[in-house]
Formats: C-alpha cells, structure tokens, sequence
C-alpha cells in the first residue's frame, strides 16, 4: 500500500483561488472604509469651518450681518508625509426677521468636490440684537 503525502494540484488550485477570493474581499473593506473615514474628515472640516465663519459673522455684529456670496476656502495640511490642499466654497445667507428687525436667521453652506459629486453642510443659526 502506498502513502499518500502532500496536496494534489487541484487542492493547491482550490486553496490559493479561495485565498485570492478572501484577499480581494478584505482590500475592499479596507477601500471602503478609507473612503468613509475621508469622507467624515471632510464633513468635520466643513463643518469646522462652517463654525468658524458663523463666529466672524458674530465679531462683527449684529447691524454689519450681511449674506455673502459664493468664496473659497483652502484648506492644507500634511497626511503621512504627504501634503494636501483641500477646497472649501461657501456661501452665507443672512435673512432679518421682518417684523421687529431684532433677530436675523444666518446660513452658512459649505461645498466641496468628491470623487462621486459635490458634498455640502449647511450651519444655521440665530442671532439677536440685545436691546
């Protein structure tokens, strides 16, 4: 009687294509997950600076409130090494209550461009003049 040792060829095959199949699904957890992280960087940065313009609109007061139009905002940084400029366009909409002039509605929408369309966040809040 003979003793059979090792694998055959074809359960060498079957075990590096289940290997192959195994790797392929894991990288593309490992892609999707790195493009939901960098997504979520790029909310929170928006939406930081969002905050940010919501504070100058604030420091200036309440009678100088005023919309601004579409501008841009860059923002830089440094990630393993690797330098990164990202582009933010924002806009303001400021919008005086009609009847007693004492409150004023202030939007700020932050836009910016992702592989698969533009993303925004939109900031709101109230302002009102102390009397």
């Amino acid at each position: 009687m003979r003793k059979k040792r090792g694998f055959t060829l074809v359960e060498t095959l079957v075990a590096i294509f289940l290997l192959v199949i195994l790797l392929v699904f894991i990288f593309s957890i490992f892609s999707t997950t790195r493009q939901g992280m960098r997504l979520s960087e790029n909310h929170t940065n928006a939406a930081f600076l969002g905050r940010k313009i919501l504070n100058e609109m604030y420091s200036i007061g309440f009678d100088n409130m005023v919309s601004i139009s579409k501008r841009t905002y860059s923002l830089q940084g440094v990630n393993e090494g690797n330098p990164w400029v990202m582009n933010f366009d924002y806009q303001v909409d400021v919008v005086t209550d009609s009847i007693y002039n004492d409150k004023k509605t202030v939007w700020v929408t932050m836009e910016w461009q992702e592989k698969k369309g533009k993303k925004h966040v939109t900031l709101e809040t109230v302002f009102v003049k102390l009397k």
